[in-house]
């Protein structure tokens, strides 16, 4: 054996263990350009792959195990491609490893060459900066995979006017002069976007649809400030921990963070942008950077109302801990005032109620509004015990825990900042809000990040024993069992894959159907459809507006189909029998109609 330290050993065994990680991976990907391969199936064949290598090492057969590697891989894929085109996958990912070996030498070579002082200056930094580097790249592979994947999933029609069609109505609203409006989505009157929700950071979108007016702008570039929040996680652990590798690790593991996945999949919401705003509001206020606190402060205020209670904690921890007695208490009554006014008083005025809507998702006093819940949650302290305790919302908090190996619990106190919106989340009798498949845990996660910094630093003081190494193997173990548990990637036990697998049947008519709409023709839509159809002053969501409606669109595979199935079908009859309307597209699957001596362009489709 070689005359290596047990711990070099060790280094080298993960070194090699990681090499042969990317080398099926790898290889999954090289077939895969060629080869349709279901995604899902990406740990399973990468391990495969991974084990053809091997036998190919173990061969005697022939130098390199040339042959028996492609043979052991055409003989796993025959399992789930053609044997022919197995063979051909083989072939082809041999091929693309010794061109790539080849590419590798040549540029190994020309770098060893190379005299070129600024070239030489770039090799050295990046040597000198491989963690922040490595971050970089880190970061940079989410916001590419999540900006595609969320484009493909708007694509072939996974999104709908609940909730992506409101946002880009909202955004298109007001680039076109009406500002903040949309149509209601319960209804066909125009409202203030107020009537719902306070994201006034959605008017900061519309000069961006100066570049590109469609709703994939709105996707991509939620994709890449919530990957930015990764700066924040370093900079932050970088700030207290003062270790790199610990850093990187935690940037690492929100990157691969379910919640966080998800949330940024699921549709856009600008409150999902929050995560970053109130990371980096933390973090300046850490550094005592107060301008650039209010500025993180304001943008994550402006993505959702209740987001100002939190805001008002951070101004309570201004005063208390940073002994900014006066500016904090500032703070802090100003932003609760922002969040009374908004939640209690503007709301409900715009939604032409006397309570916020979303009031109805808690039990207690609904005619008191908030007011009500909260003190039904504290004046029943046993039943708020037993809702707590139920095993949907304790596996919630497990869910949001696991990823970070359940660590945010050793610093408590700064969990004190995610308490809004947790509670509004495990006291609400909506399923929905208590779950990490959408944008709800969105202002408690970046606080989960906090806390475990803190918590390591408590690990780091009390128990110096623990060796870093230690620490970033227990946290990366429970950061990849929870992406493997609960998280949407490739390979993982729930991945969000159907934008791949499952594409929209005949896509290109209905692009070309939706194209020919003009957008100032009003239309009623599945909620499937809205997102593609919301660029426009009326666009309603069936069963609301279809007789005020230039356009009926029905989608029959829609999951969240409304009305009922039968009332679909009532209506589709109807439609079809009434003189005042023509069917325009009828694929079995999405049905068209336009209404009687309109001007509007049409697509004839002999269906």
């Amino acid at each position: 054996l070689p005359p290596f330290s047990s711990s070099k050993t060790l280094f080298l065994l993960l070194l090699m263990t990681v090499s042969y990680i990317f080398f099926g991976i790898g290889t999954f990907l090289t077939i895969t350009s060629v080869v349709y391969i279901d995604p899902q199936l990406v740990l399973q064949l990468s391990g495969y792959f991974i084990l053809s290598l091997i036998i190919g090492f173990l061969s005697f057969i022939t130098p390199t195990g040339l042959g028996v590697r492609e043979g052991a891989i055409a003989f796993g894929l025959s399992h789930v491609i053609t044997l022919s085109l197995a063979g051909f996958a083989a072939l082809f990912s041999r091929i693309v490893l010794v061109a790539a070996e080849i590419l590798f030498v040549f540029l190994a070579y020309l770098l060893a060459k190379v005299r070129n002082r600024h070239i030489l200056k770039d090799i050295n930094y990046i040597r000198d900066h491989l963690i922040e580097t490595s971050l970089v790249l880190m970061t940079s592979m989410f916001a590419l995979y999540f900006s595609v994947i969320s484009v493909l999933r708007y694509e072939h029609y996974y999104t709908g006017r609940f909730d992506l069609g409101n946002m880009t109505q909202t955004v298109w609203n007001t680039l076109h002069g009406n500002i903040f409006q949309l149509t209601n989505p319960n209804g066909t009157e125009i409202v203030s976007r107020l009537a719902f929700h306070a994201d006034f950071i959605l008017i900061l979108f519309a000069p961006f649809y100066l570049l590109w007016e469609s709703p994939n702008t709105l996707l991509i570039l939620q994709a890449v400030i919530v990957a930015c929040g990764s700066f924040f996680v370093y900079a932050l652990s970088q700030t207290i921990l003062k270790n790199k590798a610990l850093s990187l690790t935690l940037s690492f593991l929100y990157l691969i963070n379910p919640s966080i996945q998800r949330a940024v999949i699921y549709d856009f919401h600008a409150v999902t942008l929050a995560t970053t705003f109130l990371l980096g509001a933390f973090y300046f206020m850490l550094k005592k950077q107060y301008k650039l606190f209010l500025l993180f402060a304001f943008l994550a205020g402006i993505t959702k109302e209740q987001i100002w209670a939190i805001i008002s904690l951070f101004g309570l921890y201004i005063a208390v801990v940073q002994k900014k007695y006066l500016s904090g208490l500032i703070l802090f009554a100003l932003s609760v005032l922002i969040c009374y006014l908004l939640i209690w008083i503007a709301i409900p005025q715009a939604l032409g109620t006397n309570q916020h809507f979303a009031v109805a998702y808690y039990s207690g006093d609904e005619d008191a509004g908030p007011s009500g819940i909260i003190k039904n949650a504290l004046f029943h302290p046993v039943d708020t015990v037993n809702l707590l305790l139920e095993k949907d919302r304790v596996s919630y908090i497990k869910k949001l825990l696991s990823p970070l190996g359940y660590t945010p619990l050793l610093a408590p106190l700064f969990l004190i900042f995610a308490l809004p919106d947790l509670t509004i989340n495990l006291l609400s009798g909506r399923p929905q809000l208590y779950q990490i498949y959408y944008q709800y845990t969105a202002a408690i996660t970046p606080f989960l990040f906090v806390a475990t910094v803190y918590g390591l630093l408590i690990i780091r003081k009390k128990l110096p024993r623990i060796s870093i190494s230690v620490l970033v193997i227990y946290l990366t173990a429970w950061g990849l069992y929870s992406a493997y548990a609960f998280g949407p990637l490739p390979g993982s036990k729930e991945s969000n894959l159907d934008m791949l697998t499952k594409p929209q049947q005949n896509k290109k008519q209905i692009d070309s159907l939706l194209l020919s709409i003009p957008e100032s023709a009003s239309v009623a839509a599945s909620n499937g459809l809205g997102s593609h159809l919301s660029h426009r002053r009326y666009i309603f969501t069936l069963p609301y507006g279809y007789a005020e409606a230039d356009y009926i669109l029905f989608e029959k595979s829609d999951p969240h189909q409304s009305p009922s199935k039968e009332h679909h079908q009532q209506l589709l009859t109807s439609l079809r029998q009434n003189d005042q309307y023509i069917l325009i597209y009828d694929d079995g699957n999405v049905t068209a109609f336009r209404k009687r001596n309109q001007y509007m362009s049409v697509i004839e489709n002999p269906n």
